[in-house]
């Protein structure tokens, strides 16, 4: 696994303490500060009810601007609301083991988080994972506002994702660092690192994505390959507003890759052997850290080095 930017910067900021701070826009469009979260109350900020920010990478801001997503390289997702007078308030947390206090999920697939999006309706925030989870965990925002677990997809083969989440038929998914769901809220892309990829996923009205096929360099894992060598490392993607070009940065490549949706980016795939992510019981990229009324701003901060593992070098 290569190290990526943002366990880099995490070791670069050791001594940074996890927290997350709020700034207005004033009429000139300078940031004014507007307060602070952080774990244990650190820098006389408030504390959250839990301390589940632990290594704060990924960031999204519900298209309301109602809520706030935050995830962490400790295995976190955690929820902030705003209050009637515009304040964040803790709200709620999901965590691998149930750690911090947090509610559990039946699958340990946010370890290594590095990214979470928000579909444009709202409705489902999904967090990608970097090894050795390798995985997409979606979660579903229900009718009275309540954030549940829904599933998630993960890799196979030789750097498999965590057991018992739904595998891709192409292992295009090795160390995932970011995604961005489609402005139609009909795809969502994921960048992968150490796959030198981007994969493709039909969403579904309630959320559940369907493996749709990638892009690979040197059409790796059977994916379609690029005109240029040009994903190695890739590490971010978003959607162009009008929906019809798919941007990926390249750690490795030092590059800026552009897809359009509207041509194939994979080679076809039978439907038969499709993969959903819904629950594995019977029973946007990533959106934007800005408020939709773009006069706040979110920045999240790292803490001490991720988990050992999730910076180890293959």
């Amino acid at each position: 696994m290569r190290p990526s930017r943002r366990h880099l910067l995490a070791i670069a900021t050791a001594v940074a303490l996890p927290a997350l701070a709020a700034a207005a826009l004033g009429a000139t469009g300078s940031l004014t500060y507007k307060g602070c979260i952080a774990n244990h109350g650190n820098d006389d900020c408030r504390a959250p009810l839990h301390d589940s920010f632990g290594n704060n990478v990924g960031l999204a801001v519900s298209p309301d601007g109602a809520t706030v997503y935050v995830a962490a390289v400790e295995g976190t997702l955690t929820e902030l609301r705003h209050g009637t007078r515009g304040g964040l308030a803790f709200e709620d947390c999901f965590a691998d083991g149930g750690r911090r206090g947090c509610r559990d999920i039946p699958h340990d697939s946010l370890d290594a988080a590095t990214g979470v999006a928000v579909s444009p309706d709202g409705r489902s925030v999904y967090v990608t994972s970097a090894q050795p989870t390798n995985a997409v965990t979606r979660f579903k925002q229900e009718p009275d506002g309540t954030l549940v677990y829904r599933g998630c997809i993960a890799n196979g083969g030789a750097h498999a994702g965590i057991a018992g989440c739904r595998q891709v038929p192409r292992n295009s998914l090795d160390s995932n660092e970011a995604g961005a769901v489609s402005p139609d809220d009909h795809s969502v892309y994921v960048a992968s690192s150490d796959s030198d990829s981007i994969t493709t996923f039909e969403r579904k009205a309630n959320g559940a994505l369907t493996y749709r096929g990638c892009v690979a360099n040197r059409g790796a894992h059977g994916c379609g390959k690029p005109k240029h060598d040009s994903l190695g490392g890739a590490d971010a993607v978003a959607v162009s507003p009008d929906g019809k070009s798919v941007y990926v940065v390249s750690l490795d490549g030092d590059s800026i890759t552009r897809l359009p949706p509207s041509q194939p980016i994979s080679p076809p795939y039978s439907r038969s052997a499709q993969s959903s992510m819904r629950p594995p019981t019977a029973a946007s990229a990533w959106s934007g850290p800005s408020h939709p009324d773009s006069r706040r701003k979110f920045l999240v901060s790292l803490a001490e080095p991720p988990p050992r593992r999730a910076l180890s070098l293959s």
